[in-house]
């Protein structure tokens, strides 16, 4: 049992947002090249060590708000599953992991783990309490994620693909935050105390226009074959904002709101199947 208890202090549930790591690896058409296919899995497994590592100290650091909240009070931490010497144990374990995988297999992507880890530190001790920056430090982290994918097989990815998983990024943790205020009130986070509802929607209106502005202008100028999933990616934010606005659970995580609404798949499916074919 405690070895469970270990496990979901990693989050498991979260290491699939990793996956951004693979889009160099898919619009630099190496997705069949095996050499640069093992280069990103390395990489995607470093980052799920990393992010561990980060919820492992984020939980340290928020255990008493966690304990409030209606969901997170079951994490092994919270529910006295473990105590806080468990925790650093397992972030010391799982760093020693990530370094020597690192440096015995690609010592290329080092600089941008330890950039991630850095933000993320400082962004659980500090920049979590900073309204609107909190936003901004976690749609970098998923923009250093997609840098270290094209590092790692040394291709150049588009900038307007990197501002469009930025802005993408700040779409989805901003409805985070709504669904937050919606689920568990301020409770759980302090900086929610100072968000609202008309904030928070102004963000994400203004970050989904410029996630389809920013692609858009990607298929326009660097990939005209994709222009056609242009309308996959409409479909894909209003599919979203229909969960939010008629669902009768409105999720916390992204990755459960996605992966659990079989529209947003298909449409991930088919963009997905339509970018291999022109690429």
């Amino acid at each position: 049992m405690i070895f469970k208890n270990y496990f979901l202090l990693t989050r498991p549930s979260q290491w699939v947002k990793n996956v951004i790591i693979f889009i160099p690896l898919i619009f630099a058409k190496k997705l069949f090249e095996l050499d640069a296919f093992v280069l990103t899995f390395i990489t995607f497994v470093s980052f799920i060590l990393a992010s561990s590592i980060i919820y492992i100290f984020n939980d340290i650091c928020d255990v008493e708000q966690d304990k409030k909240h209606p969901i997170k009070k079951n994490r092994p931490l919270a529910n006295n599953s473990l105590k806080k010497k468990d925790a650093y144990l397992l972030i010391i374990l799982t760093l020693g992991l990530l370094l020597l995988i690192i440096l015995k297999l690609n010592i290329s992507i080092l600089g941008i783990v330890i950039i991630f880890l850095i933000l993320n530190i400082i962004y659980s001790l500090y920049f979590k309490n900073l309204i609107i920056i909190d936003l901004i430090i976690i749609s970098l982290s998923y923009v250093l994620r997609v840098l270290a994918g094209t590092i790692i097989i040394n291709v150049a990815l588009s900038s307007w693909l990197l501002i469009c998983v930025f802005s993408t990024s700040l779409f989805l943790i901003s409805f985070k935050r709504l669904a937050e205020i919606k689920i568990s009130g301020f409770r759980s986070r302090p900086i929610l105390k100072i968000y609202n509802n008309k904030i928070l929607l102004k963000i994400i209106d203004i970050s989904a226009i410029c996630s389809i502005i920013f692609y858009s202008l990607y298929t326009v100028l660097v990939s005209p074959n994709l222009i056609y999933t242009i309308p996959l990616i409409f479909l894909g934010f209003f599919r979203y904002y229909y969960l939010y606005y008629n669902a009768k659970i409105f999720e916390e995580s992204p990755v459960r709101i996605i992966f659990s609404d079989k529209p947003i798949l298909v449409l991930l499916t088919l963009w997905l199947i339509i970018v291999l074919l022109n690429i």
